[in-house]
């Protein structure tokens, strides 16, 4: 007899001869069944969030005319606002975008928001414009809600989330249950940090990073890390940059008062404790500039954000799983991408 294969013998190398036990056909259990039941339920839990959770938020007020969502739109647009929002939907570069927004309506929210908030049209002013997209965008993709996570369209976190598309945190007590309401609160708790920067509100490229950082690590953090900079060059001493003036940083700044002779007093340091933005008031701040200039100048701070430091927490997990920023100073690098390409739309 030949050893020569034969066309019956497969890629394996076995006879494909079905009586063989080893190529018959497990029989199909009751747990196999079960499992295929359980795999079909969770196919059709899984479409429908995907389609419940990733809806628009069509906002309805005084301001704010609600109608269906369009989408594929190709008509001119002139509203310059709605006209970037509708760039950033059909961009697919924009991954976390919620594509089933309507532009028109977000357009109008932000405007009135920006109106109450500063007095102000937001389509005058377009690199503020520009902040304001890139934050919403980074922060919530144009949720009233975060996503428990980023590249997945399911699974929204919308028990008790009043963060809004901001993702703002209200003051304990202090409860904001509607989104246009939680829109404007965010948008002024923004113009306060651009302020500091930018009086007037024309915003610089230069300053957008120290702006979207503060927006993260908190408001003057960047202030702060230019103050935690200098006392590292003139002390020689290890302290964080995070934009967080604690007691090691104001320990510090008492040990170079002593050292240089700044002027500062003991009631100085007591109102820093106390509050630690007391430190740029004119009288303590000026004492503290005059003698080191370059302190003046903003440092992007390198806060972590505060679910990662809990890392291996559930917060955590689910901020890692979301793709969110670790530190202030990515989200500030991050947005600041964002921010020119919004600005091409």
């Amino acid at each position: 007899m030949s050893n020569t294969p034969t066309e019956d013998i497969n890629f394996m190398g076995r006879n494909n001869d079905f009586n063989r036990p080893y190529d018959r056909p497990l029989p199909k259990s009751k747990l196999g069944k079960r499992m295929r039941a359980g795999g079909f339920l969770f196919a059709l839990w899984l479409g429908a969030n995907m389609v419940a959770n990733n809806v628009a938020y069509v906002p309805d007020n005084d301001y704010v005319m609600s109608r269906p969502i369009e989408t594929g739109r190709y008509s001119v647009i002139d509203d310059k606002l709605e006209r970037k929002i509708e760039g950033m939907l059909s961009d697919k570069s924009f991954d976390y975008m919620n594509r089933k927004i309507d532009a028109d309506s977000w357009a109008a929210l932000l405007k009135g928001s920006f109106r109450s908030a500063t007095g102000d049209e937001i389509t005058q002013n377009e690199n503020y414009m520009n902040v304001i997209l890139t934050i919403i965008y980074q922060e919530s993709g144009y949720r009233t809600s975060k996503r428990w996570f980023r590249t997945l369209p399911f699974v929204e976190k919308t028990a008790n989330d009043t963060d809004g598309p901001f993702q703002v945190s209200v003051p304990l007590g202090n409860k904001i249950d509607d989104p246009i309401e939680m829109t404007k609160y965010s948008m002024k708790k923004l113009d306060e940090i651009v302020r500091i920067y930018c009086p007037d509100r024309n915003i610089s490229d230069e300053n957008v990073k120290y702006i979207l950082a503060d927006w993260n690590a908190g408001k003057n953090a960047s202030r702060f890390a230019a103050v935690q900079s200098m006392l590292v060059n003139e002390l020689g001493k290890k302290i964080s940059i995070d934009g967080d003036f604690g007691k090691e940083s104001i320990e510090s700044l008492r040990e170079l008062n002593s050292v240089y002779g700044i002027g500062l007093v003991d009631s100085d340091f007591d109102r820093i404790s106390s509050n630690p933005h007391e430190i740029f008031s004119k009288d303590i701040y000026g004492r503290i500039v005059q003698m080191f200039p370059y302190a003046a100048n903003p440092v992007m701070p390198d806060a972590m954000v505060r679910l990662y430091n809990f890392l291996p927490g559930v917060g955590g997990v689910l901020s890692y799983l979301r793709g969110d920023s670790k530190s202030s100073s990515e989200f500030a690098e991050r947005g600041t991408y964002v921010f020119y390409k919004i600005g091409k739309k």
